[in-house]
């Protein structure tokens, strides 16, 4: 006996439908609803304590200070407390100025503008934001913060502005958007110096990026 497979598929499809219409809508499941983020509750008037003790445990360093005058003595202090050669990478001369005037560079610091080449032993940039939850930087790429000075340097040294610290990373988007007209090219969250675990299961620092990680805190407003 032979079958006429088109024939018979066709049947079928058409008892398949008109099961599908004759099922109660409420007896289909339905997707389960995405349950409200949750969030730590952080207390907003500890938010800079709380990131400073996530970003300290991350084996990271920093320093407060109140001036921005402060940087390029602070910059050349480094290298001498890691005992590294005093060349510096970094686009933010334009960026660092103090009552419209460009910042005294001492003499004993190289500086050379990026990209950065892996050459250079430090490298200086500038957090748009920081989150507290995690103790992470993040720095938006752009012409006075290019993102080889992140990655090619052995040490990194962050400024950051203390108002600029937000909870979550939620809040951190959020305030990208606002602050922005047009999201950035690159968008680097750093959370500690670079890292791996692969050599004996030993964390080994400078893996695939800086050995180190420095942040200046400026305070106030």
């Amino acid at each position: 006996m032979s079958i006429n497979l088109n024939r018979f598929n066709r049947v079928n499809r058409k008892k398949i439908f008109n099961r599908i219409e004759r099922t109660h809508k409420t007896a289909i499941p339905q997707a389960p609803k995405r349950p409200p983020l949750l969030h730590p509750q952080l207390d907003i008037s500890a938010l800079t304590d709380i990131f400073l003790s996530k970003f300290s445990a991350s084996s990271s360093t920093y320093q407060s200070i109140d001036c921005i005058s402060l940087v390029p003595q602070l910059v050349l202090q480094y290298t001498e407390l890691h005992n590294t050669n005093k060349t510096l990478v970094t686009n933010l001369q334009s960026l660092l100025t103090l009552d419209k005037s460009p910042l005294d560079w001492p003499d004993a610091l190289t500086l050379s503008t990026p990209p950065a080449t892996g050459e250079q032993a430090l490298g200086l940039s500038y957090a748009t934001t920081a989150i507290a939850e995690t103790g992470s930087l993040v720095l938006c790429a752009s012409k006075q913060n290019p993102t080889t000075v992140n990655f090619l340097t052995d040490h990194h040294i962050i400024i950051l502005r203390e108002q600029d610290i937000v909870p979550n990373i939620e809040s951190m988007w959020k305030q990208l958007s606002l602050s922005a007209e047009h999201m950035p090219r690159a968008v680097n969250i750093i959370t500690g110096p670079s890292r791996t675990a692969d050599i004996e299961q030993t964390i080994q620092l400078g893996a695939h990026g800086p050995r180190s990680l420095h942040l200046l805190l400026l305070a106030g407003d």
